[in-house]
């Protein structure tokens, strides 16, 4: 993935997300959980706006899936649901804090900074 997202563009996907989220699991039967890959997918033009490589997205959600492993495999099945949900508290800080860092305003090298307000399509290298 390449190109740069700006906060106003970053909070738009959250929310959309948040809203499909809400939607599908108050049409009731099965409950429909939100992909780390989606995520992923959001934080990294995010963190290349900030100057960071996207694979620290990917490392922090790794770290969920080992935390998850540990957790069941080691503890009772209810202190594991709260490990995680405790873990699930943490992503959500690091979103926030994601949403909350300003861009770098100058050129780095994931791109040109994104233009004010919601961007339907990150800038890359090339635009």
């Amino acid at each position: 993935m390449q190109g740069r997202a700006n906060r106003a563009t970053y909070w738009m996907a959250i929310g959309l997300i948040a809203i499909l989220y809400l939607v599908f699991n108050s049409m009731g039967g099965k409950h429909v959980a939100v992909s780390e890959v989606v995520l992923i997918f959001i934080c990294v033009p995010r963190l290349h706006d900030i100057g960071k490589s996207g694979w620290w997205a990917a490392a922090f959600f790794l770290l969920e899936i080992i935390v998850a492993v540990v957790a069941f495999s080691t503890l009772s099945l209810d202190a594991a649901k709260t490990v995680l949900g405790l873990f699930v508290l943490v992503v959500v800080g690091f979103l926030i804090w994601l949403g909350s860092v300003p861009g770098q305003p100058e050129p780095n090298s994931f791109g040109e900074p994104p233009a004010p307000g919601i961007q339907l399509k990150a800038r890359s290298k090339s635009s």
